[in-house]
């Protein structure tokens, strides 16, 4: 059972600026009244999560297996210093009142689907790549009835990389 087993995942984490930027944008174009909060294990988790934005470009490592030493030196090779956004986009949660509003990344030469798909190689729980890749930022919980549809990515700064890192799951 998985549930007992420690979770690793490899994420690509912004740049502070990037962060702050995208906070920023964040709090001018989402009103604080469409976000949504759960109490989830006993704390209050929702709402603008743009300070700790990253992309994860893997989730599901078995950190009882994969071999830190290699994969950290697979990690080190990568150079990943900007990304750009391609679209703003949802998906949905089991809470039928809460979406997660995500800036997709633009991937046109498969870059980070590249990498997603060598980290596969690493010992993983098969049960964590059910659903397809997407390479993205999530923004923010909000409201299922939040009409997203009129934010604009022109008004967004860049978006730079600073480092890239094997984590577990808390």
């Amino acid at each position: 059972m998985t549930s007992k087993q420690t979770k690793g995942y490899v994420a690509a984490y912004l740049t502070e600026e990037s962060k702050v930027n995208l906070h920023e944008w964040a709090e001018k174009n989402i009103p604080d009244d469409v976000l949504f909060y759960a109490n989830m294990d006993g704390k209050i988790e929702g709402g603008n999560v743009t300070n700790k934005a990253h992309i994860t470009l893997f989730f599901g490592f078995n950190n009882d297996l994969v071999d830190k030493d290699t994969l950290n030196q697979y990690l080190n090779t990568l150079n990943i210093k900007e990304v750009k956004p391609s679209r703003i986009n949802v998906f949905s949660t089991p809470y039928s009142e809460c979406n997660i509003l995500i800036i997709e990344i633009h991937d046109e030469d498969k870059t980070l689907l590249s990498i997603h798909n060598i980290l596969k190689r690493f010992p993983h729980f098969e049960e964590d790549l059910e659903s397809k890749f997407i390479s993205h930022i999530t923004v923010a919980f909000i409201k299922a009835d939040f009409d997203f549809s009129n934010l604009q990515l022109s008004n967004l700064p860049k978006i730079e990389i600073g480092r890239i890192e094997y984590r577990i799951k808390n």
